[in-house]
Order: C-alpha cells, then structure tokens, then sequence
C-alpha cells in the first residue's frame, strides 16, 4: 500500500455485504417513501370527495 494512501484494506466479502445492505436500505426506504406517498393520496382524495358532497 502506497504511504498517505487513504485507500483501506477491505475483504471482497465485507465489500459485497456493505453493497448489499446499502442497496437493500435504498430498496426499503423507496419503498416507504411510496407508502407515506400512496397514504397521502388516499387523504387527499378523500378530502376531495368530502368537500364536492358538502358543497
């Protein structure tokens, strides 16, 4: 290893295990951020259909 390099010594495996934590946390929080998303629609639609029958 060069000196001053900030390059670290990391095994493939625990290379290949932080990818793949890292792709499934951005899987999972994709996944809750559509929820919170489809959520919010659903209220808005209902708030929508509440104030055309009031009106």
């Amino acid at each position: 290893m060069q000196r001053g390099s900030a390059v670290l010594a990391v095994s493939p495996i625990r290379a290949l295990h932080q990818e793949v934590r890292f792709i499934f946390v951005q899987l999972l929080i994709s996944y809750q951020l559509a929820s919170v998303d489809t959520k919010v629609s659903e209220q808005r639609l209902a708030l929508r259909e509440q104030l055309s029958v009031n009106a």
